[in-house]
Formats: C-alpha cells, sequence, structure tokens
C-alpha cells in the first residue's frame, strides 16, 4: 500500500501543526547541530511512502521491528496489554 505523505508540514512548505512547535526551519536547523549532518528534506527522503501493518508479520532482521517489539514487550504489560 503506497500512501501520499506530501502535507504541507511534511514538505517543509507549511506552518507547523499545533501552536508553540516552532516552524519546521528552526528545527532542520536544532537537528543539523545535534547531529552534525543536515535534517531531511521530506519525510521519505524522496522513496515511496510505503506502510505494512506490524500486524502483518515481524521481521526479526529489521532494526525497525525489533525496536518495536522490544518496546511492544517492555510496556504492554505494564498496562494491561498483550505484547
Amino acid at each position: 500500500m503506497t500512501e501520499e505523505l506530501d502535507p504541507p508540514t511534511v514538505r517543509g512548505g507549511g506552518p507547523a501543526t499545533r501552536p508553540g512547535l516552532g516552524d519546521e526551519g528552526a528545527w532542520r536547523e536544532y537537528v543539523s547541530l545535534v547531529t552534525s549532518q543536515a535534517a531531511p528534506e521530506t519525510m521519505t527522503e524522496g522513496a515511496a511512502g510505503e506502510f505494512a501493518s506490524f500486524d502483518d508479520g515481524f521481521n526479526p532482521a529489521d532494526s525497525v521491528d525489533r525496536a518495536i517489539m522490544a518496546t511492544r514487550k517492555a510496556v504492554f504489560p505494564l498496562h494491561g496489554l498483550m505484547p
């Protein structure tokens, strides 16, 4: 499934989504300062905006899937949820 991920706040041309957040220019400057790297211009960095449900399967070789699973195991039981 491919979704269009180009609202104004994602592509960097619109206002902040909530009052008090500042603008994306300030965020990009902060990221550059803290990481010594340029912040991405878009959320997808030019790739297709695809979404795969975690319920479709867990890939232990994928670092994002491992982080999700570690978070689920650490946090869900504290709230009475199944990991």
